[in-house]
Parts: structure tokens; C-alpha cells; sequence
């Protein structure tokens, strides 16, 4: 088990600094002033965590990232909301590439951004937040026992009342998504090696004892099967892209269903 959470670690320093995540994006709207730099290798589906966490997000709220990356995502929030946000993640060299971005935009931001390396299995942090984020974060962690022990620490550090924002990987999500694609002739999508995905009824289950669970948002079900499903079976054999023009389309699409392999676990702190 040690060995498996050390190569993880080891994976993510070296995506640090791997360029490509996607072969050529337009920066949104025009406005936004760094380029694309998400650990996401699907930009579009970047861009639709972004918002889902916007959402819940408010001006002035004093706000942790917890597994913040390069920092694109901590980085654009502070663009769109006048907060105070920590980005905090395990890999120095994600941090390092993370201040990096910061210099680039810190003078057309809105809101406060530092950075820190920490990491969720042992947090030291001396203070609670309004808000914390974890962005495809905690499926991160190899056990379901180890997950728990992080979500107990995190509660530590959410003010009561506050929010945590678990964006993460949904066993239930995948498995709707796969019928799906079993149905149209599609293999199923494996959840890649360094990933554990959430069952929603066990996280709920052990999350209540120290939060209030308000919502699942199921913010990009709508997305993934048009990207997943309709794009992938209208160009087989060839293999689907990510800037495919149907999948930008599919970005602006109204959201229904819960067919999306990830989903924003909104919780309150009792």
C-alpha cells in the first residue's frame, strides 16, 4: 500500500511540468490570462468542475483548495470571485509550477491566492475556512479506510457551517455511463490505476457524522454522454478527441441525468 501511494505521488511530480494536456485550447471568453495548464487531460470537463464549484462559492469567503495542482483551477476562481484562497497539494513540484502561474496572473486577479504544499493525510493547517475544495483529490488515496481518515481531517478545518466541496470520482456515476456505452457497442471506461472512485452511499453514510450532505450535483451527466457516448460511436473506429468541436458544443448543453463519472458532493459542516 505504501509503495502504491508513493507512485502516485511520483506520478503526479512528473505531470507537473508535462505539457499537452490538450493539443490546443482558446482561452475562454477571451479573458482569462493563462493558458490552459489543468491536470485534466479533458479541458471542457475542466472548465464544467470550474463552474460547478463556482456555484458555490461566494464572494469574500476564505477558501483551502486541497489538492490544487498547477493551480488552474484555484487560479481561475480567484479570477471570477473576489476570495481568499490557500492551494495546497502534496507534490512539491506541482506547487512550485503552481507559483509559477501565479506571478503570471496575480495582478488581473479578484480575489487573494497563495500557495502551500501540504498534505490531506496529515493537514496542518491553524485555521478553518469557510469553504474547502477537493478536486479529484481524495480518489487519489488507494483505500477507502485511508480516504475516510482524510475526509476526518478535512472536517477539522471547515468552520461550522462551512462547506466542503467534494468533487470526485463516483462509482455509481461510472457504472450508469458504462451501461450506456455497453448498450451502443462502446467498451466499458476503466477507472485509470491511481484512482479510487466514491460509493456514493458509503461516503454519505461516513461523511454524516461530521457533515450535513445538501446536495449531489451531477453537473456534467449531459457532457460525458454526448463526449463519451454519441461522439466516440459516431467516429468509431477512429478514435474520439477531446477538442472535437461536438464536445465544446457539449459543454453549452442544459444539464440532465446522473450519468457523469464525476459528481460534486456538497456537504455542511454540523
Amino acid at each position: 500500500m505504501q509503495k502504491k501511494i508513493e507512485d502516485i505521488k511520483k506520478y503526479w511530480g512528473t505531470a507537473a511540468r508535462r505539457k499537452g494536456e490538450a493539443s490546443k485550447v482558446e482561452t475562454r471568453k477571451g479573458a482569462f490570462p493563462l493558458e490552459y495548464c489543468g491536470t485534466h487531460k479533458d479541458y471542457n470537463l475542466q472548465y464544467l468542475e470550474i463552474n460547478a464549484l463556482l456555484k458555490y462559492i461566494n464572494e469574500g469567503d476564505h477558501i483551502v483548495d486541497i489538492g490544487c495542482g498547477k493551480g488552474y483551477a484555484t487560479l481561475y476562481m480567484a479570477w471570477e470571485r473576489k476570495i481568499s484562497i490557500l492551494g495546497v497539494d502534496y507534490s512539491d513540484e506541482m506547487i512550485a509550477v503552481a507559483r509559477e502561474n501565479l506571478l503570471i496572473v496575480e495582478s488581473k486577479l479578484r480575489g487573494n491566492v497563495t500557495f502551500a504544499a501540504g498534505d490531506v493525510m496529515s493537514l496542518s493547517l491553524d485555521e478553518e475556512f469557510d469553504t474547502v475544495i477537493t478536486e479529484r483529490c481524495l480518489i487519489n488515496i488507494p483505500s477507502w479506510r485511508q480516504q475516510k481518515k482524510a475526509i476526518g481531517t478535512i472536517s477539522r478545518v471547515v468552520r461550522k457551517g462551512g462547506l466542503l466541496l467534494m468533487l470526485e470520482g463516483s462509482k455509481q456515476g461510472i457504472k450508469k455511463l458504462n451501461q450506456v456505452r455497453l448498450q451502443n457497442g462502446l467498451s466499458e471506461i476503466p477507472v485509470v490505476w491511481h484512482n479510487l472512485f466514491f460509493d456514493d452511499h458509503l461516503l454519505e453514510a461516513y461523511a454524516s457524522q461530521f457533515f450535513e450532505l445538501m446536495q449531489i450535483d451531477n453537473f456534467c451527466s449531459t457532457y460525458m454522454l454526448i463526449s463519451r457516448v454519441l461522439h466516440p460511436a459516431l467516429v468509431f473506429p477512429e478514435e474520439p478527441r477531446y477538442e472535437a468541436k461536438i464536445n465544446d458544443l457539449a459543454a453549452n448543453m442544459p444539464n440532465s441525468g446522473d450519468f457523469g463519472q464525476e459528481k460534486l458532493y456538497v456537504f455542511r459542516k454540523k
